[in-house]
């Protein structure tokens, strides 16, 4: 099928045709974990099922099934596959002349492999058919059977090189030459002459020693043999070969999307930093996860079986790149051999009994038997790491008795990873705690720093039993500062391997579909979630001098010409932006003539398919031809494929059934809505409804080129007025052609002001180039009626907290700002201590929402917020001298203007905390308070940037809420100035050296920075800080 939907030539081997007594025979997929942003599933494990082509009646069979394969998808006829097949089988029995042996299994196969590469050359339009319905590949098939590079692969060898060939070679069931199995030495035989063997007795060479190595020693002078793959290439036992490798899984990766596995994580120290560093999908693995975690941990047994496979499913994932061992050593510790006073551990192992000593207590003797189990796990995953080019390392004490088990010693037995010794104290810990790692990244060997002793700087802490417990457990957590090394030398390596390294702008990032959205439409992430907008330093060299080099800062505007983040991305699915472009940029008529002529074929092939959709029906279950009885699902299929729908299983699903655990979810009709802008409601019986409706919403987009959005199973089109009858017709025509039913009594005509799910779209201004987004009135009244109710009653359980809390954030989306942020987080805090009896502080914040809900502003989409202003915007309060600055630059880059104020010490108290001697935090919000007032003119309904110097200043403004009493009224103030003037705000860090605002704060003011803005701070303070009292 990939062929037909991609329209290209692909080669289509016999060994992937096997037949249906091997399909039956299949077990049923097994379970395996995949991580997709940042969240773990479990799906089933792909089945490559190939047949054997070991003999010429086997292959027969195998191209048999493939000509019939072709004549059903319709890219070949069946006759004309079986000539090309009959030409090739024939020269399998073809006499050969004297001294030449028949073609073999392998040739045919070659042959094969270079007719579909010259078919490939000769249909570069594809293979679907012609005006005049006629099949390329029909025409190509009898020309390639007398071209000479397919019958150069037929003639017979001479019998002496085939003789050869087979000498040196392996045939797997495909007969294809094969390679020995990587990391495996070849078995010879000695002996054959006098001496039986002994010295001075002659060596046979072995028949499978390959040809490089011919006439050359094969052991060494003393027997040892010597390894074929080292002297031909390189052994995969070998740290190099191992590297190249994982260069090989790395190179040309995106960083962002690799991840790493710290099996047995504890706290999960070196997994958060893993994740700080880039590897964002990083994740922990461990039997006990305690509530105070730094990172996820997912919590497995891993001395259940089941949970050991699905770590190890883990390892095939090609974005899994790294994984860290840490088997617990309770048991393997020396400690344990130290007299001490009191109640001791007894020891559980020695030199001599690295795996146990005998005669154990049971209760001793089955936490040695459990810990030699997770040694062989470790050992297993370490080897399956090495083999599969993953960067692995294992961790524990350095004399401990794992690195001396049986399980341990003979996985390391032939290959040579690399040692690295540290002391925790050196990083970080309190007790010089000896740590061997082994592993195979070369730039962890930096870590190998050991302590030289006790200093009056440098202080360890004591051994031994302390109030806590023995000391020795309260060093099995990795110090933050170790972690921190340890995750930025592993990135190190993976950039050397040639993974891509992360985006330094947001330009240049690749930020998920959800992110992407979030940004278009003007919500900036918290928490770095998204890179900068500009790198902070356009380069950074290091110096190693004691004399000062820079003697003047170079403040240019490395962000000119940079647009505002919501330009950047359009936050839309790529089959809804292909759509769009399309509308866009060809001639409605085109648009017109091209969704007839998609219905028309549709609508043909839906009458084809009818009897065939009749056999599908027959044949399912009862409940589900119930349900299913008006559905095409054949066609929902080839419409689905069409497209190149990722759900592939969607169509068998929906013929199988849901499990009857969800009985009553099948037997209810699903309602399901298309309430375009101009828009009408449809019902829908669908199952499941959310991945059906998806579907539905990729065939509309994709095939009838579509301006709509689905939300579970409610569809929102928007269409031009030349176009709006040809949508109507297309999607009822969808509808109708899948079966699916419409509800008549949600039906709306196309219009200027569309509802739907609450929400009011107004198109009335669209002429002037404005969209309005609000909730209804209705959702309006609802809303503030459930919070009036919940705050007479003066309660609210968590049950109920939890569902207002969800319809209160689906309304805050339609609101234009931040100003809710404050209130919510306050709203969250009751629900996630249990609910109950509402504080005061809670009753304040949900009258915030109540009356934001009915009073603020809608959402405007104007189309001037496609300009960019860039403000800087700094605050001084050093040598007695309070000052605020700030600097509007064009997006292209000129200077327009500024403004300096200098401000009195009666003003910095008014500004500034009572208890704080410098209010640099409240200064800098209050900079950016006056900039916006300062140009609000200018910056009505456009896209603004602000860049700040102060890291506090920017958190707070992106979050949308402080702490600080009156840094939050400035936050707040910030926000509502901007909600109130259409604004869209972009906060970004600048550096101090680079900001342009640093001499303007500091009360320099001239020519070069544009036209001063005169500005009233005192007025702007008192109507910031009013409600302060």
């Amino acid at each position: 099928m990939k062929m037909v939907q991609e329209n290209v030539v692909v080669y289509l081997g016999p060994n992937k045709f096997p037949s249906r007594q091997s399909e039956l025979k299949l077990e049923k997929p097994k379970k395996e974990l995949d991580i997709v942003n940042s969240k773990l599933t479990v799906k089933d494990q792909a089945v490559d099922l190939e047949c054997t082509l070991s003999t010429p009646l086997h292959l027969h069979h195998a191209l048999h099934r493939r000509a019939l394969a072709m004549d059903l998808v319709g890219v070949c006829t069946y006759s004309v596959m079986m000539r090309y097949n009959e030409f090739l089988m024939s020269h399998l029995s073809v006499d050969p002349p004297p001294g030449y042996a028949r073609p073999t299994i392998h040739q045919i196969l070659e042959a094969d492999r270079a007719a579909w590469l010259k078919v490939a050359e000769k249909l570069p339009r594809g293979v679907k058919r012609t005006a005049g319905g006629n099949l390329p590949m029909d025409t190509e098939w009898p020309l390639v059977q007398t071209d000479p590079r397919v019958c150069f692969h037929l003639l017979p060898l001479p019998a002496s090189s085939a003789s050869a060939a087979q000498g040196t070679k392996r045939t797997n069931d495909d007969g294809d030459a094969s390679p020995p199995p990587p990391g495996k030495f070849q078995k010879w035989q000695r002996g054959g002459g006098k001496g039986g063997g002994k010295k001075g007795g002659k060596t046979k060479t072995p028949r499978s020693l390959p040809i490089e190595l011919k006439g050359k020693w094969s052991t060494t002078k003393r027997g040892v043999p010597l390894c074929w793959d080292f002297n031909t290439g390189g052994c995969s036992l070998d740290l190099r070969v191992f590297l190249k490798r994982a260069r090989a899984r790395v190179a040309g990766a995106e960083f962002g999307d690799l991840f790493g596995v710290e099996v047995f994580a504890g706290s999960g120290r070196l997994t958060c930093e893993l994740r700080r560093v880039g590897l964002g999908d990083s994740v922990g693995i461990d039997h006990i996860v305690t509530k105070c975690l730094t990172a996820p941990i997912l919590k497995l047994d891993l001395l259940d079986p089941d949970a050991q496979k699905l770590l190890a499913q883990f390892l095939d994932n090609p974005n899994c790149v790294y994984v860290h061992l840490a088997p617990p050593y309770g048991t393997a510790s020396r400690a344990r051999s130290i007299p001490q006073a009191g109640q001791a551990p007894k020891p559980a192992r020695s030199d001599r009994h690295p795996d146990g000593l005998p005669n154990l207590p049971p209760s001793l003797a089955g936490r040695v038997q459990s810990a030699n189990k997770l040694y062989e796990l470790s050992s297993y995953l370490f080897r399956e790491c090495w083999d599969r080019g993953i960067l692995v390392s294992c961790e524990n004490p350095a004399r401990s008795f794992m690195w001396a088990t049986s399980a341990w010693r003979s996985s390391m037995s032939d290959i040579e990873p690399i040692h690295t010794t540290f002391h925790h104290c050196m990083w970080g810990g309190t007790r010089p705690k000896l740590t061997r790692l082994v592993h195979t990244v070369p730039a962890l060997s930096q870590l190998a720093v050991t302590c030289c002793g006790e200093s009056d700087v440098h202080v360890h802490e004591p051994w031994g039993r302390t109030p806590e417990g023995w000391s020795t457990s309260q060093e099995t957590a990795y110090p933050v500062e170790l972690c921190r090394a340890w995750a930025h030398t592993l990135r190190e390596q993976l950039l050397s391997l040639g993974a891509k390294p992360p985006a330094e702008d947001l330009a240049a990032s690749c930020a998920p579909l959800h992110r992407a959205a979030q940004v278009a439409v003007g919500r900036q992430p918290s928490k770095r979630r998204a890179p900068p907008l500009v790198k902070e330093f356009r380069v950074i060299v290091s110096i190693d001098t004691v004399e000062p080099f820079l003697h003047e800062a170079s403040k240019k505007l490395e962000a000119a010409g940079v647009a505002h983040p919501r330009l950047l991305r359009s936050g839309l699915p790529p089959e809804l932006e292909a759509s769009i472009d399309k509308l866009v940029s060809e001639d409605p008529a085109d648009i017109g003539r091209a969704r007839c002529e998609q219905m028309r074929k549709w609508v043909a092939r839906a009458r084809e398919l009818v009897p065939r959709e009749r056999e599908l029906h027959s044949k399912m279950p009862s409940h589900c031809a119930k349900v299913l009885e008006p559905k095409r699902l054949l066609l929902f299929k080839e419409l689905l494929e069409a497209c190149c729908h990722k759900d592939e299983s969607l169509v068998a699903d929906l013929a199988e059934g849901l499990p009857r655990a969800f009985d009553v979810l099948r037997m209810s009709p699903v309602r399901a809505s298309f309430t375009p802008t101009r828009a009408r409601v449809m019902l829908s019986w669908i199952v499941p409804p959310w991945r059906t409706s998806l579907g539905v919403w990729v065939i509309g987009t994709s095939l009838f080129t579509l301006h709509w959005s689905v939300f579970f199973d409610d569809f929102v089109g928007f269409e031009s007025p030349e176009l709006a009858r040809v949508h109507d017709l297309c999607v009822a025509t969808l509808f109708n052609l899948l079966g699916w039913e419409t509800a008549s009594d949600k039906e709306t005509s196309f219009g200027s002001i569309a509802q739907v799910l609450g929400l009011e779209i107004n198109l009335n201004d669209v002429n002037l180039g404005k969209v309005y987004f609000c909730n209804t009135e209705n959702r309006k009244a609802d809303i503030a009626d459930a919070l009036g109710q919940i705050l007479a009653t003066g309660h609210l359980s968590r049950k109920d907290g939890e569902r207002l809390r969800g319809r209160l954030q689906f309304c805050e989306n339609q609101i234009a700002g931040k100003q809710a942020g404050l209130a919510f987080r306050e709203l969250s805090r009751h629900v996630l201590q249990g609910g109950g009896v509402l504080q005061p502080q809670t009753k304040v914040a949900l009258d915030t929402l109540r009356v934001r809900i009915l009073e603020a502003p809608p959402r405007c989409v104007s189309d001037r917020s496609e300009f960019t202003w860039h403000v800087y915007v700094d605050a001084a309060n050093d040598g007695g001298t309070s000052g605020v600055g700030g600097v509007l630059v064009s997006g292209s880059g000129a200077i327009i203007g500024h403004f300096s104020e200098t401000l009195g010490e009666d003003l910095v108290k008014l500004i500034g905390r009572v208890d704080s001697e410098n209010p640099i935090f409240e200064l800098e919000c209050f900079a950016i308070y006056c900039a916006l007032h300062a140009w609000k003119p200018l910056l009505r309904e456009c896209g603004v940037v602000l860049f700040s110097d102060n890291e506090g200043t920017l958190h707070c403004m992106i979050s949308g809420r402080s702490k600080n009493d009156n840094g939050g009224r400035l936050v707040e103030g910030v926000h509502k100035f901007c909600d109130s003037h259409f604004i869209s705000p972009w906060f970004e860090r600048v550096n101090t050296a680079s900001n342009v605002a640093d001499a303007p704060s500091r009360g320099v003011s001239n020519e070069s920075l544009g036209a001063r803005a005169k500005i009233s701070c005192l007025e702007l303070a008192q109507l910031a800080l009013e409600d302060l009292g």
